[in-house]
C-alpha cells in the first residue's frame, strides 16, 4: 500500500537530517492529523462449526450436520487526530484516534455431514465500521536538540466496531440472518518519529506504526438450508480475532506552552 511506503521512506530519512534546537520538552503540545490505514493481523478473524443431528421428515436415521462459518476482513483507510502533551521531559501523554476505517467483510459458509460431502458459498457483508481511540504514554530517549525525534508508546485502545447488519445481513444473497458486534479495551504500542520542517520550525511530519489488540464480541444468526432441504439452526456467539496494524502518516504543529 502507498501508506506504507510513505511511512517507510519517512522513517528512514530521518537518519540523513541534521540536528537543530527543538523544543520537544516539558510544557509543550503537539497536534498531528493525517491519513492512516488499517488491517487485522490475521484476514480471518472468526471460524466457527455449528453441529446439528435431524431427522429427514420421512423417517429413517438421522443425518449428523456439520456447518462451517468464517469472516474475512479486508482493510480500510481514513483519517487520524491526536495531541501529545509533555508532562516532563522526554515523556507525553498521547490521545489518538482514528476515525472510520470501513473494513470490507464476506462470510464463507460450508456445509457437509455423514451423506454427502461439502459444499459452500460466500457471501458479502457490509463494511465494519471500526473506530480506535487510544491513550499512549510515549518516551522520547534522543537528546531534544535533535529535530528528529523517535519515540516508543505503550497504552490502552477502546476499539468499537459499528455495523447497520439488521436484516437481510448479505448483500445479494438469498438468506436473512442478523450480525451483532460490540467492542473492546485492550492493549496497544507503537513505534513513530516527529521531524521537524525547518530549523527552529514549529512545523512537523509525522509517521507511526501501531499494533492494537482486540477481541470485540459478535453475535450471529441465521438458519441455513442444506442441500437435502433440512433447516438448520446456527446461532454463534464469540470474540473476533480484531488485532490490528494501523499506519499512520500526517502533519503536526508544536505549541510552546
Amino acid at each position: 500500500m502507498n501508506i506504507k511506503l510513505l511511512l517507510l521512506f519517512t522513517i528512514t530519512v530521518t537518519v540523513t537530517m541534521d540536528s537543530a534546537l527543538a523544543d520537544f520538552e516539558s510544557g509543550s503540545l503537539i497536534v498531528r492529523a493525517g491519513a492512516a490505514y488499517v488491517e487485522t493481523k490475521d484476514g480471518n478473524v472468526a471460524y466457527n462449526t455449528t453441529k446439528a443431528e435431524l431427522m429427514p421428515s420421512e423417517g429413517g436415521e438421522s443425518t449428523t450436520y456439520y456447518v462451517d462459518t468464517k469472516i474475512d476482513l479486508g482493510s480500510g483507510t481514513t483519517w487520524f487526530i491526536n495531541g501529545s502533551y509533555f508532562f516532563v521531559n522526554n515523556w507525553a501523554l498521547e490521545l489518538y484516534h482514528a476515525n472510520k476505517a470501513d473494513l470490507s467483510a464476506k462470510l464463507a459458509i460450508s456445509e457437509f455431514s455423514s451423506t454427502f460431502d461439502s459444499t459452500g458459498r460466500k457471501y458479502k457483508l457490509d463494511d465494519f465500521e471500526t473506530h480506535v481511540t487510544s491513550v499512549y504514554i510515549d518516551w522520547y530517549p534522543v537528546d531534544l536538540k535533535y529535530s528528529v525525534q523517535p519515540y516508543l508508546g505503550f497504552g490502552i485502545s477502546y476499539v468499537d466496531v459499528k455495523q447497520s447488519f439488521i436484516s437481510p445481513v448479505f448483500k445479494g444473497g438469498d438468506m436473512r440472518g442478523r450480525l451483532d458486534v460490540g467492542s473492546s479495551v485492550d492493549w496497544t504500542a507503537q513505534v513513530g518519529v516527529d521531524i521537524e520542517l525547518g530549523r527552529d520550525s514549529n512545523w512537523l511530519l509525522n509517521a507511526s506504526v501501531m499494533y492494537v489488540n482486540a477481541d470485540p464480541e459478535y453475535e450471529l444468526g441465521f438458519n441455513w438450508n442444506s442441500l437435502d432441504n433440512q433447516v438448520i439452526p446456527v446461532r454463534e456467539r464469540k470474540s473476533l480475532n480484531y488485532d490490528s496494524w494501523i499506519y499512520n502518516l500526517g502533519f503536526g504543529y508544536r505549541f510552546n506552552l
